[in-house]
């Protein structure tokens, strides 16, 4: 069911010291394999694969964000990562980050507050 790779993004993290311990048992192994069957999770936590299925259906309305696969880039031939700081005047910034959104070769956007 949930054999396709999957990034959890979490609200809160002060949110899981409020979660049940299975809620918290389930969100970490999808994290760590996205591919884990509900079959995996429910014989390591002891409980129903309907009830987990239930438990992951709710977390998307509250704590799971997205889905998206995760890509191996040095398989398409870009064997470097570079992260890159450019100081950008306030007048110039919006049609700054329209042109770099809009960069294909463009994987990860961050905006650094109070200079660098």
């Amino acid at each position: 069911m949930y054999g396709f790779l999957l990034r959890i993004f979490i609200k809160s993290c002060f949110l899981l010291f409020f979660m049940k311990k299975e809620d918290v048992i389930i969100l970490a192994m999808l994290r760590r394999n996205a591919k884990c069957s509900l079959n995996d999770i429910s014989n390591r936590i002891g409980i129903s694969k309907s009830t987990i299925y239930d438990k992951i259906k709710r977390m998307e309305k509250k704590f799971i964000e997205g889905y998206a696969a995760l890509l191996n880039f040095s398989s398409f031939g870009y064997n470097t990562r570079a992260f890159v700081s450019v100081k950008v005047p306030n007048n110039n910034k919006v049609e700054f980050m329209n042109y770099i959104s809009d960069h294909d070769n463009i994987n990860s956007l961050f905006k650094i507050n109070n200079g660098y």
